[in-house]
């Protein structure tokens, strides 16, 4: 992952470490993307990459190992989405776009009856693969998103 000194000094602003929650590893792609931030993708591979047997993800070993993988992530990370949301609301409300801080408002909230069902039938909420749409879908509605 590389970004560059401007997201830097905005995430330096707050230290998400001293929060009292798990935040996934990928909250900086969250919180670029919060910030009006681009992501691009770089097919060229520049380290080397072996995956061990005991690797936290399942790929390729079965759909049981798999599916008990995500229940146990889905425990680690209990709304790790929704306490990342308020975080950035509490410390970044004034450098949102609007229509990023409607969505953030949405996600931040989404425990509240309305805004689960905007997140779950909304079309903002879309990561471009249906498998994994089904699954943020199902921890919105099961209260773990």
């Amino acid at each position: 992952m590389v970004f560059n000194k401007i997201l830097l000094d905005y995430a330096n602003r707050v230290n998400f470490g001293n929060y009292n929650y798990y935040i996934s590893h990928e909250w900086i792609y969250l919180f670029c993307l919060a910030l009006d931030g681009k992501i691009c993708r770089d097919s060229n591979s520049y380290i080397l990459y072996r995956r061990h047997s005991n690797a936290t993800t399942y790929v390729g070993q079965g759909i049981n190992k798999r599916i008990k993988s995500e229940f146990k992530q889905m425990n680690k990370a209990k709304n790790d989405k929704l306490y990342l949301s308020k975080g950035i609301l509490d410390n970044y409300k004034n450098d949102l776009s609007k229509k990023n801080l409607k969505k953030i408002t949405i996600v931040s909230n989404y425990k509240k009856s309305f805004y689960r069902l905007r997140l779950v039938f909304g079309r903002f909420l879309n990561s471009g693969n249906i498998l994994l749409n089904i699954r943020i879908k199902f921890f919105v509605l099961i209260g773990k998103f």
